[in-house]
């Protein structure tokens, strides 16, 4: 518990001496490097995600690789059921998901906001068969 109350003082200095928005990285990997141990950086992490309620765990739950696999086979099982088309100009981005609904012969009804249908430019781009077509 002290080293990461350590650690978090460390990072605030390197933050009040290096505030540019290129430093960020840096100064987390810096205070990383400081800590030994793995819940000393998992609190870190904690730390950094909400510094006003942090408050230090000894035992923190994570994700295990079990997790992970059942979450991969969960999206995979989404993806092969669910129409992606995301519409992207510049900067922007919105993805908007729609039931495949092939198997009843009917077609995909895919909605976007008024915003997203009022933009010029956009591009619509399917990701299960990575074809692109230029909207609007």
């Amino acid at each position: 518990m002290e080293e990461v109350s350590q650690a978090i003082q460390y990072y605030e200095s390197l933050v009040t001496a290096y505030p540019q928005p290129e430093s960020w990285a840096i100064n987390i990997r810096k205070t990383i490097e400081t800590l030994k141990h793995s819940i000393q950086r998992t609190n870190f992490y904690r730390y950094l995600f909400n510094p006003t309620e942090y408050t230090f765990c000894s035992e923190v739950e994570t994700v295990t690789k079990k997790d992970a696999i059942e979450f991969d086979i969960r999206a995979a099982a989404f993806d092969k059921e669910n129409i992606q088309k995301k519409y992207s100009n510049g900067d922007k981005v919105k993805i908007v998901y729609g039931n495949n609904l092939k198997d009843n012969g009917c077609k995909s009804m895919v909605s976007t906001s008024q915003s997203v249908q009022e933009e010029k430019s956009w591009t619509e781009s399917k990701t299960s068969d990575e074809s692109s077509l230029e909207k609007l």
